[in-house]
């Protein structure tokens, strides 16, 4: 006999479930990814300003502000994201005070 033949079978979780371990994921993936293109921001404009004028100065300067632009939208998603797990996280608690106190 197996250890699940004296208890309940194991339910797969619930769609709510899998729908936040994959919000918290994505959470982390533009959490990381934020910081990455925060740092390619960083290396790529002091290489751009040590680097002689000409046109490779002006391809790692575009190359600096596309990772900048890609670092603002990862840091938008991640705002957006932890803003909503906060939400989630605070709403159940509301509700179990209002029907306590009622």
């Amino acid at each position: 006999m197996n250890a699940l033949s004296h208890h309940q079978a194991v339910r797969p979780a619930s769609p709510l479930v899998r729908a936040r371990a994959a919000r918290t994921r994505r959470l982390r993936h533009a959490a990381v990814w934020a910081g990455v293109f925060f740092v390619l921001t960083g290396l790529l404009a002091w290489g751009a300003a040590e680097t002689d004028t000409g046109d490779t100065q002006n391809v790692i300067a575009v190359m600096a502000t596309a990772c900048f632009v890609f670092f603002c939208m990862a840091l938008a998603e991640a705002v957006r994201l932890a803003l909503r797990v906060r939400r989630e996280a605070n709403a159940p608690q509301r509700e179990g005070n209002s029907l306590s106190s009622a």
